[in-house]
């Protein structure tokens, strides 16, 4: 475990939407460096950066086209200096590697990225296209169409033109990411924030036993090779990420878990259990008891505080902001309790809490923005591709994609506050 991760409290930059130094209406990496004494004041001492590789952007940047470029639009390799949002399981459409697979003959890259036999043949489950390439077979998504898999394996094999983990196609797909993380290591990085850490093998078992063991064999490496560096998992499951390879993993509010019991249940959705009306903890006059976050997390924590910590969002750019109206405060305002309880109560433990800059409007040089953290301290830079997430419209990166340029008026900055203590704001 990393000691650094243990009081780090994240600020999550969406870079297009933060700061333009040099006047053509998009954020760069010059910016955050020329906001660092702002980001330090708020009391956050780490950053996460969302993807700012090459890319089309037709994904805000999670869609690569090259892993070992900074994205023209923010600037240099020689500008950045960050934990960066690694992004293992898919690249651009446009992406060399990709490029080379759609050719009809077999060449180093033609098994980087997951195709069937036929241009006619589905993706046994999964979405695919076909008809686009001179090759004759059809190649799988992960998400949209532009983000083709890539290959590394199927734990259970189903189709002829599945491969088990460990054919040497599959295998030289690892070894081309840790390609990619030692370039970036060596240019001075500190670590990794890896987007959909539990998802890089397809059919699986359900705890994801040979993704794990490709993240086993990565972490084997950076402690041979860089034992400085942090890796962080968008997982949701410190069970599986801590015990295999990872410091740190983010606590998400997927429907109906803990943390969405906690601070995110807005709507009023029911469950089954008498002393819930529906409503998160947090939420105003909710009448829910804490018991639900509780009885998931306190199994998990004990089975895993040895390993690593967790990491607990305020909001990101997958994740609108809590309401401040929506909320019950402390000290009788009305105040966002923050992603949310520093749990340093036993050895090796921590929670990880993080703000986002929403984007907004992209505001003239010279202007303050963002949002509030509690504690002090240098940042330290990282680059990341999620801990908490938020788009240039502070709703999802989904609008980022589409060219919006801002969104939603900034907040009061009462609204903004983050207490990164519980119960007590830190104000």
């Amino acid at each position: 475990m990393k000691q650094w991760l243990k009081d780090a409290v994240f600020y999550e930059i969406y870079p297009q939407s933060f700061y333009d130094t040099n006047g053509d209406g998009i954020g760069d990496l010059r910016g955050i460096i020329a906001r660092l004494d702002y980001i330090r004041d708020l009391g956050c001492n780490a950053l996460w950066i969302n993807p700012c590789f090459d890319s089309p952007f037709k994904d805000a940047g999670y869609d690569v086209r090259d892993y070992k470029k900074i994205a023209p639009r923010y600037g240099t390799n020689e500008d950045a200096g960050v934990l960066f949002d690694l992004v293992p399981g898919h690249t651009s459409e446009e992406h060399p590697w990709f490029k080379a697979s759609c050719k009809p003959g077999h060449n180093e890259y033609s098994d980087r990225f997951i195709w069937t036999d036929s241009c006619f043949a589905s993706g046994d489950g999964m979405p695919f296209i076909g008809g686009e390439t001179e090759r004759n077979g059809t190649y799988i998504l992960n998400f949209f169409k532009c983000q083709p898999a890539l290959n590394y394996g199927y734990g259970k094999i189903n189709q002829k033109w599945q491969k088990p983990t460990d054919d040497p196609a599959c295998v030289a797909t690892v070894e081309a990411m840790k390609d990619v993380m030692r370039f970036w290591l060596d240019m001075g990085c500190d670590g990794f924030r890896v987007d959909m850490a539990s998802s890089l093998v397809k059919n699986d078992t359900k705890n994801k036993k040979y993704t794990c063991k490709i993240w086993r064999n990565i972490r084997d490496m950076l402690d041979i090779e860089y034992p400085e560096a942090a890796l962080i998992a968008e997982w949701n499951g410190p069970r599986m990420s801590l015990k295999n390879g990872f410091d740190m993993d983010f606590y998400l509010n997927w429907q109906g878990n803990g943390y969405s019991w906690l601070m995110r249940n807005y709507d009023g959705a029911m469950d089954s259990n008498p002393h819930n009306i529906g409503k998160a903890y947090f939420c105003k006059n909710s009448g829910t008891g804490i018991d639900k976050f509780l009885d998931e997390y306190l199994p998990a924590y004990k089975a895993t505080h040895k390993d690593g910590l967790w990491c607990f969002i305020t909001c990101n750019h997958d994740t609108i902001r809590p309401s401040a109206v929506q909320l019950v405060g402390c000290g009788g305002r009305k105040s966002l309790v923050g992603a949310v309880i520093p749990l340093h109560g036993g050895a090796g433990t921590g929670a990880l809490s993080a703000a986002a800059h929403q984007g907004g409007r992209l505001l003239p040089h010279g202007l303050p923005h963002a949002d509030a953290v509690g504690r002090h301290g240098q940042p330290r830079l990282l680059h990341r591709r999620r801990t908490g997430y938020l788009s240039a419209c502070g709703h999802c990166r989904r609008c980022a994609h589409r060219g919006r340029p801002g969104g939603r008026p900034r907040q009061p900055a009462e609204q903004r506050e983050v207490a990164a203590g519980f119960p007590s704001c830190t104000r």
